[in-house]
């Protein structure tokens, strides 16, 4: 198996990025992260792909274009494993995902494109917190 590594780029040539490798991005701020431009060309992902993000929190709203395809580039193929941190993302057919906190990270495998939005709730929290504030209403108007 053959290793390396490359300094971000114009690709006009197709990029294989091959089982059993890592792929590493760094992010360093919403303005300053690595990419890779690919114009005309293929990607076809392959290996784990992680985002070095260990001194910058992105925030809601934020977006990276990593693979930025352009003049009719297109990708295939699929990543086994995608982490940012100690997040590890889960695939639902090519939309990678993890929730920290209150952000929640999203990876499009066909725009190529980290975004980061706000952590909706789950259905049964918010029900939890109905129910919640209805108590301490009904408690309020007794003692009332």
């Amino acid at each position: 198996m053959m290793s390396g590594s490359f300094r971000p780029s114009n690709l006009s040539n197709s990029l294989t990025l091959q089982r059993g490798a890592t792929t590493t991005f760094l992010i360093s701020s919403a303005d300053n992260f690595t990419s890779i431009n690919l114009i005309g060309s293929t990607v076809t992902y392959g290996g784990d792909l992680v985002f070095n993000i260990t001194s910058y929190t992105p925030a809601a709203g934020e977006a990276f274009t990593l693979f930025n395809m352009t003049g009719g580039a297109s990708w295939n193929g699929d990543f086994t494993s995608v982490m940012a941190g100690s997040l590890i993302f889960t695939d639902d057919s090519g939309i990678w995902s993890a929730t920290d906190g209150s952000l929640n990270y999203q990876f499009s495998d066909s725009t190529g494109q980290l975004s980061v939005t706000t952590a909706v709730p789950e259905p049964s929290v918010c029900a939890l917190f109905g129910i919640g504030a209805l108590a301490l209403v009904i408690a309020y108007r007794r003692r009332v």
